[in-house]
């Protein structure tokens, strides 16, 4: 590529190209071969790291798995900036300047472990959702990737909700998020409960605690203008600044790196416990089968110990994906028990299944948690239902379905750092399971 050629792409990713100019960008695109080459073989390499990483041969959740991605990560810089065009250069002429004229104001993409509702229009593009003028997107649990603009992105993580009055002004209603603006016109305008106006930023972190009436601003980057909304006039700060405004009076200034801010996606790692193999799972009772494909019996347990406690890091996220099917003999549903329970240092923490007692209901049983876990819920039958539990706020919830998630049918709280090192797949007397699919994923980050 020309000189010439890398300056046009960094005026297209700094936000510095006119209309005029973006359209020859596009033009350009779909008629010079080399330069869609160039973009597709980046595209390929990307994917195919992707699938050595999570599908492949080595277990990112063992030591030698660990190693490998430490190398694979080892990549040049310049290779992850190509595929950063790459990714650019495919979705910005789906929607940039069009997405006005569509009335989609922001484009949204999410974790593996995001559960999330879209309150006003929205649409589905692809792996990605666009929102309109006036939607607000209420993020229960994971993380959110958001562009406004090609200059202009936001990273938030649930539980957080915004309002998106126009592609040029976002409303932050509570939760976390970081702002980042790369291009020289900062036109983007931030608000929030107790501030009218955040503006002129480059990169900053804003949180917002309805219950307390306190917003607070971190600014990671640039100068940046604050106003309160009891206030006539902005205060202006700088980089390493952080202030905090209670029921929309003047700031008063924090200490400096009091919060911190996502600024990705979650990556997640996976065991890989599919296929079933016998030779991994230790029979405490009963004889079940096991094949490829499926665990079955009555009046069992098998355990299957993690090789390290998960989750694998601190503040990170475990998912616990479990899909049953009724048994070939016996019933999964009985005055017994039939399911699935992770284990922390030989005491039982987490119990998913059929619970002891009558009525046909799928349950969770959580130690320990608040407020007391479902012993029912209104899933009966075969079913598939995923956990996620967040090792640094110590939240747990239970999802009916698989990925992605869909809103928790229960919400509630643990002991923050609880790591669990062995699984159980068990029934009582009485009882039986069939259990077709276990899938255990940790963010690895």
């Amino acid at each position: 590529m020309k000189r010439a050629d890398h300056h046009l792409v960094q005026q297209v990713l700094d936000g510095e190209i006119s209309r005029e100019g973006f359209d020859g960008f596009q033009r350009r695109l779909r008629q010079d071969p080399e330069l869609i080459k160039l973009y597709g073989s980046y595209a390929s390499l990307n994917h195919s790291l992707n699938e050595e990483l999570e599908d492949g041969q080595t277990d990112p959740l063992t030591a030698g798995g660990r190693q490998a991605m430490l190398r694979a990560w080892r990549i040049p810089l310049i290779i992850a900036a190509a595929l950063a065009i790459a990714f650019i250069a495919w979705s910005l002429p789906q929607w940039f300047y069009g997405s006005k004229n569509s009335g989609d104001v922001a484009i949204a993409s999410f974790s593996i472990d995001a559960a999330w509702r879209i309150d006003g229009p929205s649409k589905i593009l692809g792996g990605t959702t666009a929102l309109s003028t006036d939607s607000t997107l209420h993020l229960q649990a994971g993380r959110a990737s958001i562009s406004l603009k090609p200059s202009d992105s936001l990273v938030v993580e649930g539980p957080v909700s915004l309002r998106f009055p126009s592609e040029e002004s976002i409303e932050i209603l509570n939760g976390k998020c970081l702002v980042q603006q790369s291009g020289r016109n900062h036109s983007l305008v931030v608000s929030s409960p107790q501030f009218a106006k955040i503006t002129s930023g480059k990169r900053f972190g804003v949180f917002v605690d309805p219950e307390q009436k306190s917003d607070e601003v971190h600014i990671i980057d640039g100068n940046l203008q604050v106003q309160p909304r009891k206030e006539r006039s902005p205060t202006q700060l700088v980089k390493g600044d952080a202030v905090r405004s209670v029921d929309g009076a003047a700031t008063t200034r924090l200490p400096q790196q009091t919060r911190t801010f996502a600024n990705r996606l979650d990556r997640f790692n996976s065991l890989p416990l599919m296929p079933f193999r016998k030779s991994d799972w230790r029979a405490s009772y009963g004889n079940p089968s096991i094949t490829e494909t499926r665990i079955e019996g009555a009046n069992f347990a098998t355990i299957r110990k993690f090789q390290s406690p998960l989750p694998l890091k601190e503040n990170s996220v475990l998912l616990v994906t479990l899909q049953c099917a009724e048994p070939a003999t016996g019933k999964f549903h009985s005055d017994g028990w039939a399911g699935m329970s992770l284990f922390s240092q030989g005491t039982e923490m987490v119990f998913l299944g059929d619970p002891y007692g009558p009525g046909p209901s799928w349950g969770l049983d959580v130690k320990n948690a608040e407020p007391p876990s479902p012993r029912a819920t209104n899933t009966i039958g075969s079913a598939t239902m995923t956990i996620r539990y967040d090792s640094g706020t110590g939240s747990i919830s239970l999802h009916e379905g698989g990925l992605p998630l869909k809103p928790a049918i229960y919400s509630g709280k643990i002991a923050p750092g609880t790591r669990f090192d062995e699984l159980r797949l068990g029934a009582s007397a009485g009882a039986a399971l069939s259990v077709t699919s276990l899938q255990v994923r940790s963010r690895g980050e």
